[in-house]
């Protein structure tokens, strides 16, 4: 036997739901009308959305074809093969700012030894960040000769209109690339030269100072007012003033280091494309991740629409059949006094009749009124018919 509770709730549950379907089977017109409200709302939402997804889908397609034109240079490289050219490049391109900034780190961090703050990266020596500017200049040379030759579209020879302003313009970037060129053979000759001149003055001061130590001072006792067992004796400063000329004498390495520098300096200038293509990749790549999702994101929401269409139509179904029950509920209980429901045809009726009501005048349809022109001449043929 059932416990009176669990009785009590099945009952609330019946006559709940026996007045849900009594109300349906009397105000089934106004409730399948707020019903199609809804669905009309949420329908017109999610095509909205649709349509702005798909508009910006559209826009972001439409850039895919600029950035490819400026990724490939006009299309004279094919996509993939500079996707695999710029893959093998990159890590060749950071080796030689690794050896520039090596090469030239130690010459300018002795003319700026101070530490500089930087933003997410802490403290950095500011020779190490002025050795980048020979590095910087590299890349602008790079581009500056891509532009002269035609493959890295500069916007200054796109704003020349005439062929007499491009050559002008070409001439200005010729002899700005000219310029350019000489200030880093400059800069890298003098920064070699002072870099291999300092190694020479350190390696010979390390090698004599560690063959003139005093037993004392290797065996690891205190060091003597001498200056930490070193002897400095005439013989020793002359050997190492001749071993430090002897070093700046050998023209053959100093030349090999300058060599390696304007090297490296060119070879970076020679890759300098293959950052704007590190970048613009990524870009393409974005842009069209963001196109796949936009699109497919719109078409969802396409697919959420019809679902909406077809859950109304379900929505409708059901409804109707609760109708049905209530309006046999209603019959049952005639006796009571109850009103009985209308049917089926005659709520359609009244639903249409209130949609055409809704319309414009000039949407009704009603009985057709002949114009005042045909009376008048009804009844004038009427008079002389009874004339006659």
């Amino acid at each position: 036997m059932p416990s009176p509770e669990a009785l009590g709730h099945v009952l609330i549950f019946v006559a709940l739901t026996v007045t849900f379907l009594t109300l349906l089977a009397y105000h089934f017109v106004s409730v399948r009308n707020v019903v199609r409200m809804v669905f009309a709302f949420i329908q017109h939402v999610l095509e909205e959305v649709e349509r702005g997804l798909r508009h910006v889908a559209r826009s972001i397609t439409s850039a895919l074809p600029v950035v490819r034109r400026q990724l490939t240079h006009d299309d004279r490289f094919p996509l993939p093969l500079l996707v695999v050219a710029v893959a093998v490049l990159t890590p060749v391109l950071l080796l030689l700012v690794v050896v520039e900034v090596r090469l030239w780190g130690a010459y300018f961090e002795s003319l700026f030894p101070e530490q500089i703050e930087l933003p997410l990266i802490g403290e950095v020596a500011g020779g190490t960040l002025t050795a980048m500017m020979p590095v910087a200049g590299g890349l602008l040379l790079g581009w500056l000769l891509d532009a002269l030759v035609g493959v890295f579209p500069l916007p200054l020879l796109g704003a020349a209109t005439t062929q007499r302003d491009r050559a002008r313009v070409r001439g200005l970037l010729a002899i700005g690339v000219l310029v350019l060129w000489m200030l880093l053979v400059a800069s890298v000759f003098n920064a070699a030269n002072e870099v291999y001149d300092g190694l020479g003055e350190s390696s010979c001061a390390l090698r004599y100072a560690s063959e003139t130590r005093t037993p004392d001072a290797v065996f690891g006792a205190a060091p003597s007012d001498t200056g930490a067992g070193l002897t400095a004796d005439p013989e020793t400063v002359s050997a190492q003033a001749a071993c430090v000329a002897e070093w700046k004498a050998n023209d053959r390495a100093r030349a090999i280091r300058v060599i390696l520098g304007v090297l490296t300096l060119h070879l970076t200038a020679l890759l300098s494309w293959v950052v704007i293509d590190v970048v613009a990749l990524p870009v393409l790549l974005a842009l069209f991740s963001l196109a796949l999702a936009f699109g497919l994101g719109a078409w969802i929401f396409g697919l959420a629409c019809k679902l909406v269409g077809t859950l109304l139509e379900l929505t409708e179904s059901v409804l109707q059949m609760g109708r049905l029950l209530g309006a046999t509920i209603v019959g049952g209980f005639g006796w009571i006094g109850l009103p009985p429901a209308p049917d089926k045809h005659a709520a359609d009726g009244m639903s249409d009749a209130a949609e055409r009501a809704a319309l414009p005048n000039e949407h009704v349809v009603g009985p057709s009124v002949p114009p005042i022109g045909a009376a008048e001449r009804s009844y004038s043929a009427n008079g002389s018919h009874a004339t006659n």
